[in-house]
């Protein structure tokens, strides 16, 4: 145990190098990493001794976390190991990558005990398959358990294919080391697999002590790389689902508890077993059996507290009957959601995480539009466990029509982006008329808290944004005046914030002004200066039509900027853009049509290819044809790798291109809010043209929910960023 002395100097490094802002040495490696990923010439200043310099930092922040973890139960500890993460990812970019050094591996396992998990999935595909201790250490630190096992299977077959004499030549320390750190990874991933504790302890203590005898080893890598491996490891025991579950066990019905168990396992194989802060607590939230509001930023896994949340509604008893040991047949869950690409999104993932968790099938069923019941509502007779994913439209006709039929058997109402409810002053117009999403919201809740007081269900509500309104949105959906919310500020991917500049010539500037809400000027009394790229991209073709109104004269900028961004990077990577609107979608969909046209080949970056056998290319492109004909904006630019969506997209071509972007057969989408609503999309940058919608500029909880939308963890991200595109001076 290091002594009080040691413990200090860990702190004050931590203090002075891992602050809330960069210091003026780390900023200029970010901006020399940000110019060279775009193909740029690196910083005048920056010398090649610089690296050395910058590793060594990195290690020290290194050092001092894992001290201080040792002592802290704050969780400070976690700044210096996150800063000492990023300093090697900014590293790792090829130029700047000392030969040998496992940069990648590093800045992974860094990410992973800092529980940052989603930053560390971007550099574990560039770790190769040369050696198995890199698919092994890969798969393992990217957190896929179940491809962990296949390659420690792997290992061990090829260590029985040896023949005697082989395994007797190869058998010196570091070979042993090797086997010992596969058993116990493997003894760690069965203890995932089936939440067995057995011998559990017993691997993280040897992995413990596997890295400790590494401290003196030839490598200057090795014994970081391991202490780093065996200190996620413990977190990823410490952080699993099967604590959680067993603890929700302890309230729930026996029922619940056996469905609980499978979906931990489903959990599992779907790579969804680790639990994040924001849904810790929310888990613990659960236990009270309550009502609760629950506001955490987008991609902190609010999902897995509502599927939890679920599962305890379907099979808990009736609140007629609280006697009973089992439930009732036929409980039901409504999911109530704001819009139909959100309830087509919801539906597909229940559907994929509830199945087979009990013995009798599980009804999960969509309905988004539309007041009438036909014969694919038979839902509301049945007697099987049913989730209905609804419209908030949907399900005020459902409860004004068909309430008495089915409120009887309602255990959970979810509600999500349940902020919509809260009044935006600069948009009251829709009051007079009841067209207001935010006035309708309240009445659909309205009713539910009504019908909640006869039928005794719970509410959930969700929100990533809603943190000022939090306090009386939780007092609204309990009707308890001292309820509190259930809030968290963690977020698992970086946010950037800044401004893409384009002058009248058609040149550009990236300047960053915000890393997670922190600002990014340098730390230093004389300067104010902040991260910037200049000419990150090849100039706009003709530059800017002056005699063009702002909002006309920024669409070929807008298109231009997006095309350089979604280009293929030295790296391999191809990073997706989504240019957001908040007006006018088919305007600028059609300006873009023509411009891309209009510009020679020669000039397009790589920004998309694709397979044209590609079975699912073919079929949204005939789709796209069938709705909208060949001579349509749509069609148009979805046949040069962009897609246009809106609200009035038909619900099969909306649920394909939804499918191509998650794919990344595209990487360019042009879209209204109905993307920005709570849908997961695999977008790297957003470019906001304008905020102003008609004479009104953007509310911050709408911009706040839009920007949430870069890098959600559900796809393997890269450093989230956003842009806004205006013109410059």
């Amino acid at each position: 145990m290091p002594n009080a002395a040691t413990i200090q100097i860990a702190r004050e490094v931590r203090q002075k190098l891992a602050g809330s802002a960069l210091t003026e040495r780390q900023a200029k490696l970010y901006s020399q990493r940000l110019r060279r990923d775009m193909g740029r010439e690196g910083l005048a200043s920056f010398a090649p001794a610089d690296v050395d310099a910058y590793l060594d930092e990195a290690m020290l922040l290194l050092h001092c976390g894992l001290l201080e973890r040792r002592v802290d139960r704050t969780g400070a500890w976690r700044d210096a190991t996150k800063r000492a993460a990023e300093i090697l990812e900014w590293l790792s970019q090829p130029s700047l990558n000392p030969p040998g050094a496992p940069l990648h591996l590093l800045a992974a396992a860094a990410y992973q005990l800092a529980d940052y998990p989603a930053m560390a999935l971007g550099h574990l595909r560039h770790v190769s398959n040369d050696l198995p201790v890199s698919v092994l250490l890969r798969e393992f630190l990217r957190a896929d358990f179940p491809a962990t096992i296949e390659a420690a299977r792997d290992f061990w077959r090829k260590q029985r294919a040896l023949g005697a004499a082989e395994r007797i030549d190869s058998a010196d320390l570091t070979t042993h080391t090797f086997q010992h750190v596969v058993m116990c990874i493997g003894t760690v991933c069965a203890h995932l697999r089936t939440g067995s504790n057995v011998m559990t302890e017993r691997a993280l203590t040897k992995l413990e002590n596997l890295a400790a005898s590494l401290l003196h080893s030839r490598d200057p890598y090795s014994y970081l790389l391991a202490k780093l491996t065996a200190a996620s490891c413990r977190r990823f025991v410490e952080t699993c689902l099967w604590p959680q579950v067993e603890r929700l066990r302890e309230v729930s019905t026996s029922a619940a508890g056996a469905a609980l168990i499978q979906f931990s396992r489903s959990a599992f194989v779907n790579r969804r077993v680790l639990v994040w802060p924001a849904q810790a607590a929310g888990i613990e939230r659960l236990r009270s059996n309550s009502s609760f509001v629950l506001c955490t930023p987008t991609g902190s896994g609010k999902t897995t507290v509502a599927m939890l949340a679920v599962i305890q509604g379907l099979f808990t008893t009736s609140p007629d009957h609280p006697d009973l040991a089992e439930p009732g047949p036929g409980n039901l869950v409504l999911y109530l959601v704001p819009s139909r690409a959100l309830a087509a999104e919801v539906e597909g993932r229940l559907a994929q995480d509830l199945r087979g968790i009990a013995a009798d099938p599980i009804v999960v069923t969509g309905l988004y539009g539309g007041v009438d019941w036909g014969p694919t509502d038979a839902w509301i007779q049945t007697e099987r466990p049913t989730i209905v994913i609804c419209t908030f439209e949907k399900a005020d006709a459902l409860l004004r029509y068909l309430g008495i039929l089915f409120l009887n058997r309602v255990r959970l109402v979810v509600i999500d982006e349940a902020h919509m409810v809260e009044q935006d002053r600069a948009r009251l117009t829709g009051l007079e008329d009841g067209s207001s999403r935010s006035f309708r919201l309240e009445q659909l809740g309205a009713r539910l808290l009504r019908a909640r007081d006869d039928h005794r269900f719970r509410v959930l509500a969700l929100s990533a944004v809603a943190a000022r309104a939090a306090p009386a949105l939780s007092r609204w959906i309990t009707g308890s005046p001292d309820a509190a919310p259930t809030t968290s500020s963690y977020r698992s991917t970086r946010q950037m914030l800044g401004r893409l500049e384009v002058s009248v010539t058609g040149q550009y500037t990236i300047r960053y002004d915000l890393m997670d809400g922190r600002s990014l000027k340098f730390d230093d009394e004389i300067s104010a200066d902040a991260p910037y790229v200049r000419s990150p991209f090849p100039a706009l073709p003709g530059g800017i039509d002056g005699n063009q109104g702002p909002e006309i004269r920024m669409r070929a900028p807008t298109l231009w900027a997006a095309l350089q961004l979604a280009a293929e990077r030295q790296d391999g990577s191809k990073p997706s853009v989504l240019i957001s609107l908040t007006q006018s979608v088919g305007a600028f969909s059609a300006t873009c049509a023509d411009l891309i046209d209009s510009w020679p080949e020669n000039t397009l970056p790589n920004y998309w290819a694709v397979e044209e056998t590609n079975d699912l290319w073919v079929r949204c492109l005939a789709s796209a044809v069938d709705y909208f004909t060949v001579q349509s904006v749509e069609y148009r630019l979805l046949r040069r790798g962009i897609v246009v969506h809106h609200g009035k997209m038909p619900g099969l071509f909306a649920r394909r291109l939804k499918s191509v972007i998650d794919r990344g057969l595209v990487r360019i989408i042009i879209a209204t809010s109905t993307l920005s609503e709570g849908v997961n999309i695999p977008v790297n940058f957003i470019l906001i043209p304008s905020v102003c919608r008609g004479p009104n500029v953007l509310g911050l909880q709408e911009f706040t929910n839009l920007i949430g939308r870069a890098d959600v963890p559900a796809f393997p991200p890269k450093a989230a960023r956003l842009s806004s595109c205006r013109r410059g001076p």
